[in-house]
């Protein structure tokens, strides 16, 4: 297994096209790292492939054979969350309707849960 992680309760439809983000919280709390990333294929991608990148990352394996250093951010940040020991949450915000461009949909996510201080997130 890559890391460790929970999943936040979610309404959302997980199999379905959506907007993910992963949350790092340091040990007194705070969060310290956030990242909306977005998927045509459900939770597959942010559930599976995180997984297999992080332990690629760990395990000094390419990231894919095509592109060995095409490792992101995020996945140094979730290796490194979790040789600390920080709480890594995976949070599956919103599913994105047929004909909706995913790709606004992620910037206005971003512009959402990005911000710093960081906004709460309220899946209601």
């Amino acid at each position: 297994m890559g890391f460790s992680f929970c999943e936040a309760p979610s309404l959302v439809d997980d199999s379905a096209p959506l907007i993910y983000m992963w949350e790092i919280r340091d040990h007194q709390g705070n969060v310290i790292y956030r990242d909306v990333g977005r998927s045509m294929n459900g939770a597959k991608r942010p559930r599976e492939d995180y997984q297999r990148n992080v332990k690629n990352l760990k395990n000094g394996l390419p990231y894919r054979p095509s592109d060995p250093e095409g490792f992101r951010g995020v996945h140094h940040e979730l290796y490194l969350a979790e040789q600390e020991g920080f709480v890594i949450r995976l949070y599956l915000l919103q599913n994105v309707a047929v004909g909706e461009d995913i790709n606004e949909a992620k910037r206005q996510a971003c512009a959402r849960y990005l911000s710093t201080p960081f906004a709460p997130v309220d899946l209601s």
